[in-house]
C-alpha cells in the first residue's frame, strides 16, 4: 500500500525536490518501467526485495536502498514472504547533477547505508513531514533546508573516491568559479557549499584565506558589478536588472545596491545621466 506519493512543482531552484513517498509493498508486488524522474534515492526500512537495472540483479533488504536515474529501464519487486517497506526522495536541477559527481554514488545502482545514517533520518523526516502536513501548511524553505541537509549527508557518507575536478582545483577555486558562472541565478552560499560537498563554515575559511573576501561578499560584488554595467549601458527597468543579477525581490536588490554604493539604483541612474525606466 502506498502511504505517500507526493509530487512537487518547484522550478525556482537549481537543486529541488521533485517527489517523496512511503510504500508498504504487497507480497510479490512489482514494477517495471523506464524512469522519467531525474534522480530518486530509495531507502528500505524493512523486508526483502529484488532490484534489476542494466542487466544487473540485486537482492536488497533493510538498511539498503537503490537509485533510479532518468532513462533507465528498471524492474523491482518485493519478496513474497517479507515484502519491502520503502521511503524515497526524488531530486532534479542543474546544480544537483553537478553535485552528485562529487559523491561515490555517481554511477552506483545500490546503496548500503551506515548505521545511524543521517541520510536515512533526513529521507524519513522529509516523507513524514509531507505525510503529516497539508498543502496549505507546507513550508518551501523547510524543504530547501532539508534538501541541503540530505546533500551534505550524501557527500559525508559517500565521498567521491576521485574528486577529479578538485584534484586540480581547491574547494575555494571551485566555489569562485561556480559563483562567477551562476551569480545571476537565485543561488545561496549554502548551495555553493553543498555543490562542492563541504560545510559553509569551512568554505568561508578557505575562501577568505585565498581571496580576502567572504563567499557572500564575492557573490554580492559580482551581482553589483553587473548591475552597474546594466545601469550605465542599458535602458532596462530596475526590476528587470534585479532579476538578471539574481534578485527576485526588487526591494532586496535596491537595499543591497544602496549598502554597496551609498545610493539607490534609481539615484545612481540620475547621477550618471541615465534615464529612469522603472
Amino acid at each position: 500500500m502506498r502511504e505517500l506519493w507526493k509530487h512537487f512543482k518547484i522550478d525556482d531552484y537549481d537543486i529541488r525536490i521533485d517527489e517523496c513517498g512511503i510504500q508498504q509493498f504487497k507480497p510479490a508486488e512489482n514494477y517495471s518501467y523506464r524512469v522519467y524522474q531525474n534522480y530518486v534515492i530509495h531507502y528500505i526500512e524493512e523486508g526483502i526485495g529484488t532490484f534489476n537495472v542494466d542487466n544487473n540483479t540485486y537482492t536488497l533488504t533493510s538498511n539498503e536502498g537503490f537509485i533510479l536515474r532518468q532513462g533507465q529501464h528498471v524492474t523491482y519487486y518485493a519478496d513474497h514472504n517479507k515484502p519491502w517497506r520503502n521511503y524515497w526522495v526524488g531530486f532534479s536541477g542543474e546544480a544537483f547533477d553537478k553535485f552528485i559527481k562529487y559523491t561515490s554514488l555517481e554511477k552506483e545502482h545500490i546503496v548500503h547505508y551506515e548505521k545511524n545514517s543521517e541520510i536515512i533520518k533526513t529521507i524519513q523526516d522529509i516523507c513524514e513531514y509531507t505525510l503529516e502536513t497539508t498543502d496549505d501548511d507546507m513550508n518551501l524553505f523547510w524543504y530547501q533546508a532539508n534538501i541541503y541537509r540530505l546533500l551534505y549527508a550524501l557527500s559525508s557518507e559517500f565521498p567521491s573516491k576521485k574528486h577529479s575536478v578538485l584534484m586540480d582545483q581547491g574547494y575555494e577555486e571551485v566555489a569562485y568559479e561556480y559563483i562567477s558562472n551562476n551569480y545571476h541565478k537565485q543561488i545561496s552560499i549554502n548551495e555553493v557549499a553543498a555543490y562542492i560537498g563541504i560545510s559553509r563554515s569551512y568554505l568561508y575559511k578557505l575562501f577568505k584565506e585565498k581571496y580576502h573576501i567572504s563567499p557572500q561578499e564575492f557573490l554580492i560584488q559580482k551581482r553589483m558589478n553587473k548591475a552597474v554595467d546594466f545601469l550605465l549601458h542599458t535602458n532596462k527597468p530596475i526590476n528587470i536588472i534585479a532579476r538578471e543579477v539574481g534578485y527576485y525581490d526588487q526591494l532586496h536588490f535596491s537595499k543591497a545596491f544602496k549598502t554597496t554604493y551609498g545610493v539607490s539604483p534609481t539615484e545612481f541612474k540620475h547621477i550618471n545621466n541615465v534615464e529612469n525606466f522603472i
